[in-house]
Parts: structure tokens; C-alpha cells; sequence
């Protein structure tokens, strides 16, 4: 009862958006050219704030829908609202 579908997760979709994120950031890092006033090491936080901002919603969406699968709970599902009419 737990998971009778099957679902994966394509672990090479995963690697090529951050790949992508990280190739956008250093473009961008690129064409600065000293526009921002940022130094070295706090535009070097940007990539790895990306990536743990990336997993965060990966593991909230896996578990998300691990708990729709799964059928635990009602909520999550569309439904129109009662506003006592």
C-alpha cells in the first residue's frame, strides 16, 4: 500500500539544471566586471546557496508526492472552498 506506482526520479535531469544554474551564474559572474562591488568570496556563495536551495526542493517535492501517492492524507487535493454559502 505504500508506493504501487511506479516513480523515478532521473537523476541526469538533476545534474544538468545545476549544471545549467551554475554555467548562468558564472556568465553572469563573467559579465559583471566589477558592476556589483561584490567581493571574490561572497559572489562564490551564490553557487552553493543554488545547490542546497535545488536539493531543499527536490526533497520536498519527492516527499510530497510520496504522501499524495501513498494516500495518508486528504489534503493536497483540489477541492472548492466552503466559505459558509
Amino acid at each position: 500500500m505504500l508506493l504501487n506506482q511506479e516513480f523515478k526520479v532521473s537523476g541526469q535531469i538533476i545534474v544538468i539544471f545545476i549544471l545549467i544554474s551554475f554555467a548562468v551564474f558564472f556568465l553572469g559572474l563573467n559579465n559583471d566586471r566589477g558592476e556589483s562591488k561584490l567581493s571574490l568570496s561572497d559572489k562564490m556563495i551564490l553557487p552553493v546557496y543554488l545547490v542546497a536551495y535545488w536539493i531543499l526542493n527536490l526533497v520536498s517535492a519527492i516527499s510530497a508526492e510520496i504522501v499524495v501517492l501513498s494516500n495518508r492524507t486528504n489534503k493536497g487535493k483540489w477541492e472548492s472552498p466552503d466559505r459558509g454559502i
